[in-house]
């Protein structure tokens, strides 16, 4: 369930459920730590921005507490986090601190250091008390140290924290459990659509004011996953998340963020395909619009593998497909 599902419903609960699981299959197994260390890894970063997440943040954080991490995944984790530490005058002192004062392995410790640098700037309800159990952390290490990281993070912090009230002003009123059903035109049906995308263009605003357009992309295409959850019948949905890939795309190559550029370029493709595979796959227009994508990528056999599809489709009226899809093969084999 979990390999067909995890990926595809970011739902905080159903998160939850999977990292239970997890514990409770890999309890026995040597690497256990690392496993679950790994698999809380994994799910922060698929569903760690959910305004709801703290919990995930948390458990994970006592997790460490309660283990000794080692092997080769603790050492990879505690050079990922060294890296991503901006002091780098301090790590070694850190690390020095950690081994007198502790007699477990270092590089456990800077797990959840990591887990807390990142927790601290990421918006969530009860963003306080994570911060609150940072500083405790910082004070236990090195008083010196704590009081700079302090005025190092606290900025970003409060920036995080800025942006979780405002959340939660944005998508007052929002029912992020409404089953996704076909449109019925009612009054709190078009209500609950408004608010979705109210948050959806409040994202697109980047109130992070983060300069990085990644996580920009980021957080406004969890925006419209979590939408998609409610409104997967909702064919406008599918295409204007699909076309905000491709726009953020187009900016990244703009920028020489090739790599990025290509990801975002792919997901809007998967965005296409998941709609057409799906819950829409009777929706011809978004057919045409995912064939218009892929031609422009200049994915000519992608082209041809989804008109013909379509045409598959025994009740639909394929007079209109036919028509553009020869005008398409003349345009692809005039190019």
């Amino acid at each position: 369930m979990f390999q067909r599902c995890l990926m595809k419903v970011l739902n905080i609960e159903l998160w939850k459920l999977y990292l239970s699981y997890v514990k409770e299959t890999k309890a026995a197994l040597p690497t256990y730590k690392e496993k679950m260390a790994q698999a809380y890894d994994f799910a922060l970063d698929k569903i760690g921005m959910d305004i709801q997440s703290y919990s995930l943040w948390n458990d994970y954080v006592n997790f460490l507490k309660s283990v000794e991490a080692v092997g080769s995944y603790a050492e990879n984790q505690k050079i990922s986090a060294i890296r991503k530490v901006k002091m780098f005058a301090f790590i070694n002192l850190i690390i020095n601190n950690l081994a007198n004062r502790y007699s477990i392995n270092a590089e456990y410790h800077f797990l959840y250091y990591r887990v807390y640098q990142r927790g601290v700037v990421n918006p969530m309800v009860n963003i306080e008390q994570l911060w609150k159990d940072y500083m405790a952390f910082e004070q236990g290490i090195n008083t010196i140290i704590a009081e700079k990281m302090a005025i190092e993070r606290s900025r970003d912090y409060m920036n995080a924290r800025r942006v979780a009230k405002e959340f939660e002003a944005v998508t007052r009123g929002l029912n992020r459990n409404n089953p996704s059903v076909p449109p019925t035109g009612h009054a709190e049906e078009l209500k609950q659509v408004d608010l979705w995308k109210k948050y959806i263009a409040w994202e697109k605003s980047n109130p992070l004011r983060t300069e990085d357009p990644t996580l920009i992309t980021r957080r406004v295409m969890f925006a419209y996953e979590q939408s998609l959850l409610c409104l997967g019948h909702h064919p406008d949905i599918w295409y204007e998340a699909a076309l905000f890939l491709e726009q953020s795309s187009k900016l990244l190559t703009e920028k020489g963020d090739v790599n990025a550029a290509k990801m975002f370029s792919d997901e809007a493709s998967a965005i296409y395909e998941r709609a057409s595979a799906s819950l829409l796959k009777k929706n011809m227009l978004l057919y045409f619009a995912y064939a218009d994508f892929e031609e422009g990528r200049m994915k000519y056999e992608k082209v041809h593998q989804i008109y013909s599809r379509l045409l598959e489709i025994p009740d639909i009226d394929p007079t209109l497909v036919r028509i553009i899809y020869i005008l398409i093969n003349m345009s692809m084999n005039f190019e």
